[in-house]
């Protein structure tokens, strides 16, 4: 993978392309707080500074000793109106005060297609040249409890993840107008 990284404008002063913000959502409906051993949904937001509509790769990274992350990579597609949010599936590993996860922004040596819905993983040669970016939640952190143990009737639903999910985008909408 190659360490350069892209500017939008050959100024010589370093300008970002894209401005990201992150939020964790628990798995429990209702609740702020993430819970060790239990999956929390990382939503990232992507805001391009130039408007186009094109295909990144959005990367998060952390470390082990604080999360566990299946799926590190994903394709997202900036829209017209220089929009666009993906999530991952993070898994706290201990209780405390965690740093969010890292994200990084590639630009993606791919091209878009009717398949992509049905793309199940992303390949290294996807990847191109990490994009500056500026991250809103950098030093952000979350505070993690210990585990929950859910009686019978308080399982959580897709619905209820479908939900989280709606709000979540609310929310982060909000912080881009």
């Amino acid at each position: 993978m190659m360490n350069k990284v892209v500017k939008c404008v050959n100024e010589g002063t370093f300008e970002a392309c894209y401005e990201l913000c992150a939020q964790l959502l628990s798995s429990q409906p209702g609740a702020v707080l993430c819970r060790v051993d239990s999956a929390c949904d990382l939503i990232v937001s992507l805001r391009s500074l130039t408007n186009k509509v094109e295909t990144v790769v959005i990367g998060v990274d952390a470390d082990s000793r604080f999360w566990a992350i299946n799926e590190k990579h994903k394709l997202l597609y900036v829209k017209e109106s220089g929009l666009g949010q993906t999530s991952f599936s993070v898994v706290p590993k201990m209780v405390g005060f965690l740093p969010y996860p890292s994200i990084t922004v590639y630009c993606c040596h791919h091209l878009r297609t009717s398949s992509d819905k049905s793309l199940g993983h992303i390949e290294q040669s996807m990847f191109g040249a990490h994009l500056a970016s500026f991250i809103r939640t950098n030093g952000k952190q979350v505070h993690v409890l210990g585990a929950f143990n859910p009686s019978a009737d308080q399982k959580s639903t897709s619905s209820d993840k479908s939900r989280r999910l709606k709000e979540a985008k609310s929310r982060l909408t909000k912080l881009f107008d």
